[in-house]
């Protein structure tokens, strides 16, 4: 059976993944690293692959950093990643041995959560160009209920200001992040929730938001921080230009 791995926000391409318990065997504080997690090499490949930055974190002293990286690369992923720290990073997804969802007793919380969604949710598609998304939200007066699923799905998705009737929202534009609520929530799911969510997947059109396939290309970092293809959006500009020169 293939893994299904967290989905990460396009918005905020970055992944932060744990060294010592993670990627190795933990053997800190002694000195040296562990036998290395086959599994945990190949998430961190799937993330590079998918354009994101992944970023190590540990707890060790920077004086490791060297080493870290050296092994890094002689496991052939050094390429593959952005940033070594020991400082907790901002990212969309975290990969930690430790770590353990807010709230505790979560199964409680999104029964209730998917509760709350078959009454105030809605699954819809989202048509952008020729891509066609799925988009997840909930509409309540009561910011607080909003507050409450928001945390319940892991702090997934937003929720936007009050709109003049007092309403405001919770949604997800991005297609992977709404996915991911809705399997969140599909063991509690009342079955028209259920069929409304199905009838959009069947839709939707989303191949991962036009996201450049060709391997020898390179992704960069546009001003606000999005990522890119350069020679894509390059032979985009020129042929762009040319029309303009041409049409005078």
């Amino acid at each position: 059976m293939a893994v299904k791995y967290p989905a990460h926000d396009p918005e905020l391409p970055v992944v932060a993944v744990d060294f010592d318990g993670v990627l190795v065997e933990n053997t800190w504080p002694v000195y040296g690293i562990g036998r290395a997690n086959n599994d945990a090499l190949a998430l961190l490949r799937h993330y590079h692959e998918e354009g994101c930055e992944v970023v190590i974190f540990t707890a060790r002293p920077e004086s490791h950093f060297g080493m870290i990286r050296g092994w890094l690369f002689n496991h052939g992923i050094g390429h593959a990643v952005y940033d070594v720290t020991n400082i907790k990073p901002r990212a969309s997804v975290y990969i930690d041995d430790r770590a353990h969802r807010w709230p505790l007793g979560g199964d409680t919380e999104l029964a209730w959560a998917a509760g709350f969604y078959d009454g105030e949710g809605c699954t819809s598609l989202l048509k952008k160009n020729k891509n066609v998304s799925v988009r997840a939200s909930c509409a309540q007066k009561d910011v607080r209920l909003l507050e409450r699923f928001h945390a319940a799905v892991g702090g997934l998705g937003k929720i936007g200001p009050p709109q003049k009737s007092g309403v405001s929202n919770w949604f997800s534009n991005s297609h992977p992040i709404a996915k991911e609520v809705l399997d969140l929530l599909w063991p509690y799911l009342g079955p028209a929730k259920r069929e409304q969510a199905e009838r959009c997947f069947a839709q939707s059109t989303w191949h991962g938001g036009g996201k450049c396939l060709n391997p020898k290309h390179h992704m960069v970092a546009d001003k606000k921080g999005h990522r890119r293809c350069k020679e894509c959006r390059d032979e985009y500009q020129k042929k762009y230009n040319a029309e303009r020169k041409l049409c005078g």
